[in-house]
């Protein structure tokens, strides 16, 4: 029994170790496996297999292995005895749980025999999909389930949060989840780090704060050069610059040009505007002192038409 795998990843290293071929090794495992199932459904060691079904079942049905494994080991620590192995071989001995190995798509899991492997993809396929619909990539994981149950009424949340996790097309990021391979949640570029970051703290950033937040995230542990980031910022049109190195997004509402540029678009309309309407309006577009609009209001663009009242001045 020493050189049977409970782990179906380690059937290569065990047919090498003794000149068998892999499916021989399986069925080997199966074999032992069913015996020791006869053993100990007349042992204390069923308690372990119960223990599992009451998690996955509050679970919604099924549960990454690594999730399941370390919740029975932080109930069972007290156990010096109690490793991880011993505890796969228990679960694996109870005849109410089913393993499903790693493939492409899923991580390994637990599930019950009342979710079926099928149903299970099912429910990732759609997830997928409807991620895929959502702005900037990312959805809550709370409207993901409720968008799931539309599709799916005989499921919980819990069991749509379960699959999510053993889903290697998906990721989370805080209580957001999106697609593994989008660039806006697993981002790669710089300017997607930039974008990225921004996006999620959600409101204008000096570069050095951007390039801090790109170091504390370590999407890739590549050495950040805070420089790079303000000129990438600088480049690129999706970036505005309203302050001294603050940065926004344009898809806020933000738009390029200097202060200036901001004054003539208040004053397009061809409305005299008051100077604390063209300071409000303008401090909306960018982060810079009241002094700094007042001398831009002096350019041969604009005009005073009465009393603190301004317009542009026709050509």
């Amino acid at each position: 029994l020493l050189v049977i795998p409970v782990d179906a990843g380690r059937f290569e290293e065990s047919a090498k170790r003794e000149k068998v071929t892999r499916e021989r090794v399986r069925q080997m495992e199966q074999v032992a496996l069913e015996k020791l199932r006869r053993t100990a459904e007349r042992t204390k060691i069923h308690i372990i297999g119960e223990f599992a079904l009451n998690i996955i079942q509050k679970k919604g049905s099924l549960l990454h292995d690594e999730d399941m494994i370390n919740l029975i080991i932080s109930v069972l620590r007290h156990d010096k005895n109690i490793n991880k192995n011993a505890v796969k071989l228990a679960i694996n001995l109870d005849r109410r749980l089913i393993k499903v190995s790693n493939t492409i798509k899923f991580y390994p899991y637990w599930r019950t025999s009342d979710l079926e492997e099928t149903m299970i993809k099912d429910m990732s396929d759609k997830a997928e999909q409807l991620i895929g619909k959502a702005s900037h990539g990312l959805i809550e994981v709370d409207k993901l389930c409720e968008l799931l149950k539309g599709h799916f009424p005989k499921y919980s949340s819990q069991t749509f949060k379960s699959v999510f996790s053993i889903d290697r097309n998906l990721k989370f990021t805080d209580n957001l989840i999106g697609l593994a391979n989008d660039e806006r949640i697993n981002p790669k570029t710089l300017r997607d780090k930039i974008f990225y970051i921004l996006r999620k703290i959600n409101k204008p950033m000096h570069f050095i704060e951007i390039a801090n937040e790109i170091i504390k995230y370590k999407f890739d542990n590549k050495v950040i050069n805070k420089q790079a980031v303000h000129n990438e910022c600088i480049r690129h049109a999706g970036f505005v610059l309203i302050g001294r190195g603050i940065y926004a997004l344009s898809e806020w509402g933000y738009k390029s040009g200097t202060v200036k540029d901001i004054i003539i678009e208040v004053l397009k309309d061809g409305k005299p505007k008051s100077r604390e309407d063209i300071v409000s309006a303008v401090k909306k577009q960018r982060m810079v002192k009241d002094v700094t609009i007042l001398l831009n209001l002096k350019t041969t663009e604009v005009k005073r038409v009465g009393r603190e009242q301004y317009a542009l001045r026709k050509v």
